[in-house]
């Protein structure tokens, strides 16, 4: 139905506006003042369908109100989801939108000649009519407004992002590639309970030093001269732990006490912080610690009885008093685990991770050594006996040896039984001396060779079989040519068993160097690699051969082309052992320079040994811990039996009194001054006690078995 109105054409343009009839009430603005700003869209975005199967709308469908500053207060708005389009509504006003369709037409009619923007410069949401928001970034140039003015007309399609200045319109385009998808649309958040959120770590930031000039550099050095750090072991952590535990928290007088029982200089602050280091960490990290701590005060069962008493002794020593504890101390441990900084988290992670791998450790079998050595160079010697050695004499281990059988002629891979006519041998620990004019080479990487394989180009020849008549003759033909001091190149390396005969060689040569090896290692596992000297010698002189020897060679191995560097344990100097060994008990104790003279036979100086009769004490009981961690025995991969064997070595050559060892708590004493001592790094402390316990038994069988068939002087008759 048509109200009333006219017809009116529009410049010619061949269309016809309805004018409906207006009443006396209605007023509106003049239509220059309010519709000459808006414009009509005449691209193909206006003419397109906007669904498939419907005509096209015509062109005053798609009608876009320019920018209008004044036309917000005259109509209400509606903001839309995009940011850069503030959609109005516009008034129900007949007389509004007579003006604004007339208008309208009549830009139509120009052909659009105005300077208007058009709606593929800007976008809306919708493809009706929008109004633009009131920002002043999109008014024509003639329009007086207090923002600056651009210089240039970017329309970036790929960010709905408002607030860009020129600047980085003009960097994105510019970054932007012709196959980037465009995002026209906003990301809303949503809250999506189900999801998991994965938490990434942070990287901790890599603090570097501080650049410090010469001076205080020099100072720095001087400083960690005078007080080097210290690397602590679980003996030194677990003593620490006993005396916290059991002893009134006085860290004066415990650091005290752990410096005498130790035989170190460490501050009271340091002892201090170990002690709180432990706490604040806990059981967890430190299994020992929890197992201190969770035994009664009272320790009915005794279990650090040892200990204690070893404490008790050198508070007397010291003359002072240690008063012991009464009541449970309110002490909480473990904090480290919920603490604040991430530092400390992150390092107690690994305490406890390292905890569980030295338990997996121990519960398997022992690890091979694996070139724990010490930072000292070395070389190799052949080892044999000394020229001009007179028929009668006998060597520091041949005092009467039971006869062994010919067959097997190879080494016992396991511990003999000794019985009551065999002594217990060496079978996981041996040493070897040399010098410069060794015939035997060493090299760092290598470890010793022989030199007759030292000129063979290629792989190491396996040894000869003694069970075939071939390499019977063969080894017959190169073990005479080794034993003999007349010989030439060796294809044999010797090493020995006893530390007595081999620290008595070094006293003929030149700047000495000793290694210890591992017997046991799997390189030196190969059938026929190792040798007895003495079964060997024996096998000589029964074909006619090697008249000329008076060594027995009881204490000495062959080992066949070469001695890998896995399987030496540590290597050195023997003046820097004897320089780590002199600054206390050890040095007097084991290396008394009346008893070891150059030019003795080995036999003179076990009968000087014998005669100190050196008691097995406390102080002796430290003094073998620290030659054993001098020699390597206290490094990661030693097994509990090279300790053992040690033990029992040092034992048996020294001749060491043991009649001090009369009850369990005195020996368990010593073991723990021993373990303490030893600063072993890969065995707990019952485990090293329990080493020193086996090695100082076996050590005093063997020296009871010498001095019973150690013959007698006969009596001579008037």
């Amino acid at each position: 139905m048509t109200g009333a109105g006219t017809w009116q054409s529009c410049n010619g343009a061949g269309v016809k506006l309805f004018k409906p009839a207006q009443s006396a009430g209605d007023a509106s603005p003049p239509m220059e003042v309010s519709m000459s700003r808006m414009s009509i869209s005449q691209g193909p975005q206006s003419m397109a369908s906007d669904r498939p199967g419907r005509p096209s709308r015509s062109p005053l469908a798609s009608l876009s109100l320019n920018t209008v500053p004044d036309l917000r207060a005259d109509s209400p708005s509606t903001l839309c989801g995009d940011e850069d389009n503030i959609i109005y509504t516009p008034p129900s006003s007949a007389s509004a939108s007579e003006n604004e369709w007339h208008t309208q037409l009549q830009l139509y009619s120009d052909g659009g000649r105005r300077s208007v923007r058009t709606a593929d410069q800007i976008r809306f949401s919708s493809p009706l009519l929008g109004y633009e928001s009131d920002r002043t970034d999109f008014l024509p140039n003639d329009v007086q407004t207090p923002c600056p003015k651009k210089t240039a007309n970017i329309n970036y399609q790929g960010s709905s992002r408002s607030g860009a200045t020129l600047g980085e319109l003009k960097m994105r385009q510019s970054n932007q590639k012709p196959d980037r998808p465009t995002h026209s649309n906003l990301a809303i958040r949503q809250l999506d309970f189900g999801r998991t959120v994965s938490k990434k770590k942070r990287a901790p930031k890599k603090r570097t030093p501080p650049q410090l000039s010469e001076a205080q550099q020099a100072l720095e050095a001087l400083r960690k001269t005078e007080y080097p750090r210290h690397q602590w072991t679980e003996s030194e952590r677990n003593l620490v732990a006993v005396l916290y535990r059991f002893y009134a928290a006085d860290p004066s007088k415990l650091t005290e006490v752990f410096n005498e029982v130790t035989g170190l200089h460490l501050k009271t602050e340091k002892v201090k912080a170990m002690e709180v280091y432990m706490r604040q960490n806990g059981p967890e990290a430190f299994p020992f610690y929890g197992a201190v701590f969770a035994c009664p005060l009272e320790d009915l069962n005794e279990e650090y009885a040892a200990i204690r008493a070893v404490i008790e002794k050198a508070v007397d020593s010291l003359g002072i008093e240690l008063e012991r504890r009464s009541t449970e101390p309110a002490l909480s441990s473990g904090r480290a685990k919920n603490a604040r900084s991430e530092y400390t988290r992150r390092r107690f992670k690994n305490l406890i991770r390292k905890a569980q791998y030295e338990h997996d450790a121990l519960s398997a079998d022992a690890p091979q050594i694996n070139s724990a050595r010490s930072t000292i160079r070395l070389g190799g010697f052949a080892i044999s006996a000394p020229q001009g050695l007179d028929e009668l004499e006998i060597d520091v281990d041949e005092d009467a040896r039971a006869v062994q059988t010919e067959e097997p002629n190879t080494v016992q891979t396991g511990s003999p039984s000794p019985s009551p006519s065999q002594p217990h041998q060496l079978t996981h620990l041996a040493f070897r001396v040399w010098d410069h004019n060794s015939y035997t080479l060493f090299n760092e990487e290598t470890g010793f060779i022989s030199q007759m394989h030292s000129i063979w180009r290629g792989p190491l020849l396996p040894p000869p079989n003694p069970e075939t008549d071939d390499g019977r003759n063969c080894h017959q033909l190169l073990a005479n040519l080794h034993l003999n001091k007349q010989g030439d190149a060796s294809a044999y390396v010797s090493v020995a068993t006893s530390l007595i005969q081999v620290l008595n060689y070094a006293k003929k040569m030149t700047d000495p160097q000793i290694a210890v090896i591992n017997l046991k290692h799997s390189k030196l596992q190969e059938r026929h690699k190792q040798l007895m000297a003495s079964n060997t010698l024996k096998e000589l002189k029964g074909i006619g051969q090697a008249q000329w020897a008076r060594y027995k060679g009881w204490a000495e191995i062959m080992i066949w082309g070469n001695v890998p560097m896995d399987a030496i344990i540590q290597y050195g100097f023997l003046s820097d052992l004897e320089t780590a060994i002199t600054g206390g008990p050890t040095g007097s104790l084991l290396r008394n320079s009346n008893d070891w003279l150059p030019n003795q036979t080995a036999s003179t100086l076990t009968k000087k040994l014998k005669a100190r009769s050196i008691p097995l004490d406390r102080d002796v009981a430290r003094a073998l811990g620290g030659f054993s961690n001098a020699m390597g025995l206290g490094n990661a991969g030693v097994s509990l039996q090279h300790i053992t064997e040690f033990v029992q070595v040092c034992v048996d050559g020294w001749s060491l009194n043991c009649a001090l060892v009369d009850d369990i708590h005195t020996r368990s004493s010593f073991a723990y001054t021993f373990a303490i001592a030893l600063s072993s790094q890969t065995f707990h402390l019952q485990d090293i006690m329990g080493a020193f316990f086996d090695g100082v038994e076996r050590g005093l069988h063997n020296v009871a078995f010498y001095e019973r068939r150690r013959p007698s002087l006969r009596r001579r008759r008037s």
